[in-house]
């Protein structure tokens, strides 16, 4: 399992911030939710030059996905991806550790993973971070994006 570095090893609390995102394996609770979404959307999260890049590289509008299970995710998360086959990795991850603690005696109802997939303007990308083994792209879904849901 990753883990984040001290903030002592970073120049800048925004370039822990952003590692901390990277590295936290099974993402943040709910309650982290709006300061890191408020981070993103500020612009303050710093690009490397790859990240700067690969982002002047997207076309205006491209497909995104994200993976979740029908019991605790949220299919309306900040991170997304252009890789589907991702998605569905840790779709079936989080469905895999619910359909664990139902064997386990917890009283949750059986889990299904599931990919949520989205039409995103490059314009509404916060973040690029290409600091794992694959690219995550950070953006909040609004009301003009066309969602569409499949079970995997």
């Amino acid at each position: 399992m990753s883990t984040p570095s001290p903030r002592e090893a970073f120049n800048s609390d925004y370039e822990y911030l952003k590692d901390f995102w990277i590295m936290s394996e099974f993402g943040i609770d709910s309650s982290d939710y709006e300061f890191f979404h408020a981070f993103f959307s500020s612009g303050k999260c710093p690009r490397t030059k790859e990240e700067e890049a690969h982002y002047n590289s997207l076309p205006k509008t491209l497909t995104v996905y994200r993976g979740y299970d029908s019991i605790t995710g949220n299919w309306s998360g900040l991170a997304w991806t252009p890789e589907k086959e991702c998605a569905e990795f840790f779709a079936k991850r989080s469905s895999f550790f619910n359909e664990a603690r139902r064997k386990q005696g917890a009283v949750i109802d059986a889990s299904k993973p599931m990919i949520v997939t989205m039409q995103s303007g490059k314009g509404n990308i916060d973040a690029i971070l290409l600091g794992r083994e694959t690219e995550f792209i950070i953006c909040e879904p609004d009301e003009d994006m066309i969602i569409t849901n499949i079970e995997v």
